[in-house]
């Protein structure tokens, strides 16, 4: 566990929580021994931290095992990652915990987990301008902002109808793509700075993780029009047969008049005449 956290700047904690029965299915003492990672409960839990003086080893009193660290992986018996929280411990910093279960004969003994700080990636979303003034942000797999257009939202739903529990239309939208993994362009939306823009939702897998979560990415709408204006002349100038279609009408027209008298009998006997 130690080296995990030597080894990766982005890991914070690395630790192991044992099954309520026991790794090895007989429950523990009951006298703690913080030296093999064990609390008063006989639970196996050691949690080694980075600290100010380096990689810290912890041995939590207490274990929640219905917390997702846990539960997440009992249920399925595969990885998870639980949904991202901002860690108080460490300056409020974004991080998400991702799990492993321990299985002895297909039976979960316990889980194993690294505590990843997410402020890098985040920041590294954020700075990406697609089409020179667009913005890209990250949604987790629960909906919850993890780079947002405003600060004040990171950790929260897609928008106040969230809270409420009487979704927007685009909260809809949004949860629906989390749910299918399907691409979803919301329209009409006020992006960050005012402007009007296309909101893009692309669904994406963590890999070997089993779970997904979305880049959101905002395209002004002067943007997308000022392309389809620049490609439709491109269209007309590089194409020679719409180019010449404005000439093949007017000599359609030209021709017209001289057609539609010479098919009238009055005009073949008059010019027999």
């Amino acid at each position: 566990l130690k080296p995990q956290i030597e080894k990766f700047d982005s890991i914070f904690g690395a630790w192991v929580l044992g099954a309520p029965e026991g790794l090895d299915g007989v429950p523990g003492p009951t006298t703690a021994d913080a030296t093999l990672g064990i609390n008063a409960a006989g639970q196996f839990t050691p949690y080694f931290t980075r600290s100010d003086s380096g990689v810290t080893l912890i041995v939590p009193d207490a274990v929640n095992f219905d917390e997702p660290y846990y539960a997440n992986v009992a249920a399925t018996l595969k990885s998870a990652v639980t949904e991202p929280y901002a860690e108080s411990t460490v300056g409020g910093m974004l991080m998400m915990s991702v799990t492993q279960p321990i299985l002895v004969d297909g039976s979960l003994r316990g889980v194993v987990g690294v505590d990843v700080g997410l402020d890098s990636l985040s920041n590294l979303v954020k700075d990406q301008r697609p089409f020179g003034s667009g913005s890209v942000y990250l949604m987790s797999a629960g909906g919850k902002w993890l780079a947002a257009p405003d600060e004040a939202m990171l950790l929260q739903g897609y928008d106040a109808s969230v809270e409420t529990g009487t979704l927007s239309a685009d909260a809809q939208a949004v949860q629906a793509a989390l749910r299918s993994g399907t691409t979803t362009i919301l329209p009409n939306v006020t992006g960050a700075g005012g402007e009007s823009v296309y909101r893009v939702v692309h669904p994406f897998v963590l890999a070997g993780l089993n779970t997904q979560w979305a880049i959101i990415e905002d395209v002004p709408v002067a943007v997308i029009s000022a392309v389809v204006d620049q490609q439709t002349q491109m269209l007309v100038i590089g194409d020679p047969h719409l180019c010449a279609t404005p000439h093949a009408i007017a000599a359609q027209r030209s021709r017209a008049p001289v057609r539609r008298p010479a098919g009238n009998p009055h005009y073949r006997a008059a010019a027999r005449r």
